[in-house]
C-alpha cells in the first residue's frame, strides 16, 4: 500500500487538492507504521493533522493524531501517547467510529509496552480482540496479534493469548496479506511451549527476509532469548546484538532495554547505537531536510509543503546543527546513510 499512497500524495499535492491529500497522507501514515518505517509515519501524520485541521476534517485529524501517538508510544513517550489517544477517543466516540476506537486500543497497548507495563498492555490489546467490546473491529485486530502475544508472554498470560490466537487464526484462515501472516507467525513463536518453540521460531524466520527491520529485530529478540535458554551463547549473542542495534537506533527504548538485559545474561554488554537521523528532527524539519537533500530550493520546498520560503530556511537552520552538517550535499549523505533520504 505504501507506494500507492506515496504516488497518490504526490499527485494530489500537485493538483492542490488538500482535502484529499489529507486522507492519502493518513493512509501513508499507517502503511508506513505497519512496515516499521517510523520516519515516514513521523512526517506524514504531522502533515496530515495540519491539513485535516485546515480543511475541517475532524475524523481524519483524529486518525493523524493516532499515527503520532503510535510512534510516541513505541518510542517510550507514554504520557504523550496517552494524551493524544484520549483526544482521538473522544472524536471516535462522538462519530461512533469503531475502527478508530480499535486503533486507540492499539496505541494504548503500544504505549504500555513502550513503558514496560506488559500487564497493562495485555489488557489494552485484549479489548481489540473482544467481540463484545465497542472497540472490536475484526480486520484490524489481526494486525495486533503479535503485540498481544508479546504482552502475554511478558506478563504470564500465554494461555489466555493462545485462546485469542485460535479465534484470530480462524478469522484469517484464507488471507495472503504478508503483514498479517508475519503477525500470526510471530505470535505463535512468542506463545510456543518448550517443545514447539524451535519450530515456531523457524517458521517466523522464513518470513523475515522480506520483512521490515522492526519485525526482524523483534524476532531476533525472541530467537536470541530462546537460544540463551538453550545455552547456545554464541548464536544468542549474535541475534541479541542485532536486535539491540535496531531497537536502539529507532529509539524503541523498552525493546532495547530487554535486548540489553538478555545480552547481560550472556555475559556481554550492549553497545549504544547512533539514532536514525529522523529521530533527531521534528516532523516538518525532517520533511524539509529530505526535500533539500534532493536538491530542491527553499522556494520549491515551500511551494510543495505550503510553507513560506522563510519558514523553510528557518527549518534548515535548525536541521544543520542537529545533524552536524553544513551543506545540502552533507545533508544528503547523512540522510542516505541512515535510510531517511526518501520522503
Amino acid at each position: 500500500m505504501r507506494p500507492f499512497a506515496s504516488r497518490a500524495c504526490d499527485g494530489l499535492r500537485q493538483l492542490g487538492l488538500v482535502a484529499l491529500l489529507t486522507q492519502a497522507l493518513v493512509l501513508r501514515t499507517f502503511s508506513a507504521l505497519y512496515l516499521g518505517r517510523w520516519d515516514i509515519t513521523h512526517v506524514a501524520s504531522d502533515e496530515a493533522y495540519r491539513f485535516a485541521v485546515e480543511t475541517r476534517q475532524p475524523v481524519w485529524a483524529a486518525c493523524a493524531q493516532l499515527g503520532q501517538a503510535n510512534v510516541a508510544g513505541l518510542r517510550g513517550d507514554y504520557d504523550r501517547a496517552r494524551s493524544l489517544s484520549a483526544e482521538v477517543e473522544r472524536t471516535a466516540l462522538a462519530a461512533g467510529n469503531r475502527a478508530l476506537l480499535n486503533g486507540v486500543q492499539l496505541c494504548r497497548g503500544f504505549a504500555a509496552l513502550g513503558a514496560e507495563r506488559p500487564d497493562e498492555a495485555f489488557t489494552e490489546f485484549s479489548r481489540m480482540m473482544d467481540r463484545t467490546d465497542q472497540a472490536y473491529q475484526s480486520p484490524q485486530s489481526a494486525w495486533a496479534a503479535d503485540y498481544l502475544a508479546e504482552a502475554a508472554a511478558l506478563s504470564g498470560r500465554a494461555d489466555q493469548a493462545r485462546a485469542v490466537l485460535r479465534e484470530l487464526e480462524e478469522l484469517i484462515e484464507h488471507t495472503a496479506a504478508p503483514g498479517v501472516l508475519r503477525a500470526i507467525a510471530l505470535s505463535r513463536a512468542a506463545l510456543a511451549d518448550q517443545d514447539a518453540a524451535e519450530r515456531r521460531l523457524a517458521e517466523a524466520r522464513e518470513l523475515a527476509p522480506a520483512a521490515p527491520p522492526w519485525y526482524q529485530a523483534r524476532l531476533e529478540l525472541m530467537d536470541g532469548s530462546w537460544l540463551l535458554g538453550q545455552r547456545r551463547i554464541g548464536p544468542a549473542r549474535d541475534a541479541l546484538r542485532s536486535a539491540h542495534a535496531t531497537f536502539d537506533a529507532l529509539g524503541a527504548g523498552a525493546w532495547a532495554a530487554r535486548a540489553s538485559r538478555k545480552l547481560a545474561e550472556s555475559g556481554q554488554q550492549a553497545e549504544p547505537q547512533a539514532r536514525y537521523a529522523w529521530a533527531k528532527l521534528s516532523p516538518q524539519e525532517l520533511q524539509v531536510a529530505q526535500l533539500a537533500a534532493q536538491g530542491l530550493s527553499n522556494r520549491d520546498i515551500g511551494a510543495r509543503l505550503y510553507l513560506s520560503h522563510r519558514t523553510v530556511g528557518s527549518h534548515l537552520a535548525r536541521v544543520y546543527p542537529k545533524l552536524g552538517v553544513h551543506t545540502r550535499t552533507e545533508l544528503s549523505t547523512v540522510l542516505a546513510a541512515s535510510g531517511d533520504g526518501q520522503p
